[in-house]
C-alpha cells in the first residue's frame, strides 16, 4: 500500500498553506458533482426504455416484501437456497407505506448501492494510487458502459448490494495492509472478516473476489494467531445467519438445485468472449458484436489497455 513519505507530507502542507489544496479539492468536488448529474440523467433516460421493464427476478424481490410483512424473514432465496434477498428487506418499508405500487423505488435500491460502490472506489483509488485515480475509478463505476449501466437500475437480488459490500471489504483490506508494526488491530480484522462473510452470504459469486483478498490479509498477519482468529471469526459472524439456517435444515446450500450444462473451461471461455464484451456494450443481448470489425478490435484494445495499466502499477 502507499504510505506518504515525509517529503510528500511536507509538500502537501505547503500546498495547503498556499491555498492550492483547498482549490484542488473544490475542483474535485465540482467534477464529482457533474459526473453524478450525468449518471443520474443517463439512468433517468433509461427508465423510459424497454431496458427498464421489470423482470422476473425483480418481481420476486417485490413478492418477498409481502412475505416479510407477514412475519416471514427469508435467509436465502427460495428454490436456489443461496443469495440473501437484501433488496427485498430494503424495499419492504415502501411496500408497507404505498403497497409497492411503483417499480422505480425498487430499482433505485440497486442504484443507491452503485452510488456507495462509486464512493468507496474513490477512497480505494486514493489510498492505492492518487486522488485523481480514485476519481477516475469512481467515474468509471458510476458512468459505466454497456450492460452494466442497465444492471445499475435492475434490482437483481444481492447483485448491486454485494458489489457495494465487496468494495467496502476491499477498502478495509487496504487499511489492514497499511498498518505498521505491530500490525492491524483485532477489531479491524473482525470488521474485514465480517464484510467478507456478509458478501458470501449475499451471493457465493463474490468469493471470486473475497478469497484472494482474504488470502492476502491472512498472509500479512500469518505470524499473529490472534489476528488470524479475529479475521476468520469475523467471517463466521458475517455469514452466521446462512450457516445457522443451513445447519437447521440439513445444509441444502451444498447441493445444486439445477444442473448447469457445460464445463468450467467452457464457462471461463464464454466469460472472456461473451460476458465481458457485453458488459462494455461491445455485444448485444444476443451476443452479436455491434460491428463485426470494430467490435473485436475495440475489445482487444480494451484488454491491452487493462494489461498496460496493471503492468504500470506493478
Amino acid at each position: 500500500m502507499t504510505l506518504s513519505s515525509p517529503h510528500d507530507i511536507a509538500a502537501s502542507e505547503g500546498d495547503e498553506v498556499n491555498g492550492e489544496l483547498p482549490a484542488r479539492r473544490q475542483a474535485i468536488f465540482v467534477i464529482a458533482a457533474l459526473l453524478f448529474v450525468v449518471g443520474v440523467v443517463i439512468r433517468w433516460l433509461l427508465f423510459g426504455t424497454p431496458a427498464a421493464v421489470i423482470n422476473a427476478d425483480e418481481s420476486y424481490s417485490r413478492i418477498e416484501t409481502f412475505e416479510i410483512l407477514r412475519g416471514q424473514f427469508p435467509i436465502v432465496l427460495g428454490g436456489t437456497v443461496y443469495t440473501f434477498p437484501v433488496e427485498a428487506y430494503l424495499y419492504t418499508p415502501f411496500t408497507y407505506l404505498f403497497n409497492g405500487a411503483s417499480v422505480v423505488p425498487l430499482k433505485l435500491v440497486s442504484t443507491l448501492s452503485w452510488v456507495g460502490t462509486a464512493v468507496t472506489l474513490y477512497f480505494i483509488g486514493r489510498r492505492l494510487i492518487s486522488e485523481r485515480a480514485g476519481l477516475i475509478a469512481a467515474a468509471l463505476c458510476w458512468i459505466t458502459p454497456g450492460a452494466l449501466m442497465v444492471l445499475s437500475i435492475t434490482a437483481y437480488p444481492a447483485y448491486a448490494s454485494g458489489l457495494f459490500v465487496t468494495t467496502l471489504a476491499f477498502l478495509v483490506a487496504t487499511i489492514v495492509l497499511d498498518r505498521p508494526a505491530p500490525g492491524p488491530s483485532r477489531r479491524l480484522l473482525v470488521l474485514f472478516g465480517a464484510l467478507a462473510g456478509f458478501a458470501f452470504w449475499l451471493h457465493p459469486m463474490f468469493l471470486t473476489v473475497m478469497v484472494p483478498i482474504g488470502a492476502l490479509v491472512l498472509w500479512t498477519v500469518r505470524r499473529r494467531i490472534d489476528a488470524i482468529v479475529s479475521a476468520i471469526g469475523g467471517g463466521i459472524i458475517g455469514c452466521s445467519p446462512l450457516l445457522l439456517w443451513n445447519a437447521a435444515n440439513g445444509w441444502p446450500s451444498l447441493e445444486t438445485p439445477v444442473k448447469v450444462p457445460g464445463t468450467y473451461t467452457e464457462r471461463l471461455r464464454t466469460f472472456a468472449t461473451d460476458l465481458i464484451p457485453r458488459a462494455f456494450g461491445l455485444k448485444d443481448s444476443g451476443l452479436a458484436w455491434f460491428d463485426d470489425f470494430w467490435g473485436p478490435v475495440l475489445y482487444l484494445a480494451l484488454l491491452a489497455t487493462i494489461a498496460f495499466g496493471l503492468w504500470t502499477i506493478a
